[in-house]
């Protein structure tokens, strides 16, 4: 199972519950800097001439595990931000020698250098919600997801019986934006820049900057799996014999001729646009794994997987659990635990709508 369908299959799993939904969230309408001035985006909405930060860090386990633990112990985590797929997702971006030839860019490395900065609550939803926690309409018997108003409209947010989400879920930290994939509910979800207005079983193809990938999960309506290449690499999509690729970026040395991805031992191995792309699946403590479809190289952490016959099984779909103290999670078919305390929170505490996480020191469990 590939890293889309286990990241939204997920949330999908985690929302089931929802009830019909309108009108969802508090009407707090915030502008955007493309909704003021239009000539200061690029292809897809994405900011001109902004700055993309370096992400790279000296103690990447160090680092991811922190910004996980407290993305979830501060705001609650679902979809690619349980603390399992976040641990996988963080290490990607922070790790500039396991992942050199996709490094985040634009709004994705901003994401990712803001939440690498954040040691406190305050600064974690500042670094999710830069203009305030976005607030939801209580909903008796369940939990509904949307995606935020206004500037916070790429980022998914799942609200229960309270005014204050129980969890989030940033879409452009993986790349992704938000989109209603359900007219009905008005259910939300990270998706490729498509949404649900794409074909369901029409080839994958680059569209600008995007890599777009209509597909069905489950009873869902059909929405977009893809992501924006603009947020990895060199910033383009190139569309190659095995689907829509994410061009490496500059420092990526020359191939000959376009390679698709395979394993060799547990890196991931690719040309691109004439461009080596590598990724090593053992920085994430996985193997390189092949998945059953290949749907072209913007997926590249697809391939990072535990091997078949490791121990510790779990299933990618389960929520975020406590074992006493610890936090206990599932990172790519493989079981991960985390001692709270090892990066300064709290014991692990359940949480609204199957969510459970570490516990902030104040004794806060969600916002500042």
């Amino acid at each position: 199972m590939t890293r889309a369908w286990t990241t939204l299959l997920a949330f999908a799993v985690f929302a089931g519950a929802s009830g019909a939904c309108v009108d969802l969230f508090h009407s707090t309408d915030f502008a955007t800097l493309c909704d003021v001035d239009a000539s200061a985006c690029g292809d897809g909405g994405v900011e001109a001439g902004v700055e993309s930060p370096s992400v790279c860090a000296a103690a990447v386990f160090t680092q991811a595990r922190s910004v996980c633990a407290r993305l979830g112990a501060c705001l609650g985590g679902t979809g690619s931000t349980r603390y399992g797929e976040c641990l996988a997702q963080a290490t990607l971006a922070y790790d500039c020698t396991a992942n050199p030839h996709l490094r985040p860019r634009g709004a994705t490395a901003r994401g990712w250098s803001c939440l690498a900065s954040a040691t406190t609550c305050a600064e974690v939803t500042a670094c999710v919600f830069p203009s305030g926690v976005q607030t939801c309409k209580p909903a008796a018997g369940g939990v509904y997801a949307a995606c935020g108003n206004g500037i916070n409209a790429s980022t998914l947010v799942a609200c229960g019986d309270s005014d204050t989400p129980v969890a989030v879920e940033p879409c452009v930290l993986s790349g992704r934006t938000c989109s209603t994939v359900d007219a009905v509910t008005n259910r939300g979800a990270c998706t490729g820049a498509s949404g649900a207005r794409c074909n369901a079983g029409a080839k994958a193809t680059c569209e600008g900057t995007s890599a777009v990938a209509c597909e069905r999960i489950g009873s869902a309506p059909a929405f977009d799996v893809g992501i924006d290449c603009a947020t990895l690499g060199a910033g383009r999509c190139l569309d190659g014999a095995e689907g829509p690729a994410c061009v490496p970026g500059d420092t990526a040395s020359a191939c000959t001729s376009e390679r698709p991805l395979a394993c060799q031992g547990d890196v991931v191995t690719g040309c691109v646009d004439g461009r080596t792309l590598t990724l090593d699946c053992k920085a994430l403590g996985l193997a390189c794994v092949p998945p059953p479809t290949a749907r072209g190289a913007w997926e590249t952490g697809a391939f990072c997987q535990r091997k078949p016959d490791a121990g510790g099984a779990c299933d990618p779909l389960t929520p975020d659990t406590c074992s006493g103290t610890r936090l206990v999670s599932c990172l790519r078919g493989g079981e991960v635990t985390l001692d709270c305390a090892s990066v300064g929170l709290d014991p692990c505490k359940a949480g609204a709508g199957a969510t459970s996480a570490c516990t902030p020191v104040d004794g806060s469990r969600r916002g500042p």
